[in-house]
């Protein structure tokens, strides 16, 4: 999949992270990670488990995202059983995003970014 693919896969996408995503996206120096977009699909029942505790965590740290909780709504509303994941990362390594796409990869399922990495104490 290549980052034309991934912005036509995000024009008719919508939740809280997806402008955040384009821009990324758009940016020439951000990194679509090639080894990040998985060539066998995902289940959908565990990728709901997982981001449940994820979005848990990042609340209960104070992590800046936007998404997480989106993305459980939506995975857990989705028809597809498996999803394909794509992971794009700004120049400085902020934000990153994560899409969750269809199975044919035509669709943004669901997305997050992480905006900045957690403030030190």
């Amino acid at each position: 999949m290549t980052r034309d693919d991934l912005r036509v896969a995000l024009e008719g996408a919508t939740g809280e992270a997806v402008p955040t995503c384009r821009a990324v996206l758009d940016e020439p120096t951000a990194q679509v990670d090639a080894d990040a977009i998985l060539e066998r699909l995902a289940s959908t029942t565990k990728l709901v488990t997982l981001y449940r505790g994820r979005a848990s965590h990042v609340e209960d740290i104070g992590l800046p995202t936007l998404g997480f909780r989106d993305v459980v709504d939506r995975l857990e509303a989705t028809p597809h059983e498996k999803l394909r994941l794509a992971l794009i990362t700004g120049p400085s390594g902020y934000p990153w995003c994560v899409l969750f796409l269809a199975p044919d990869q035509t669709e943004v399922v669901a997305a997050l970014a992480v905006l900045a990495p957690l403030k030190p104490v």
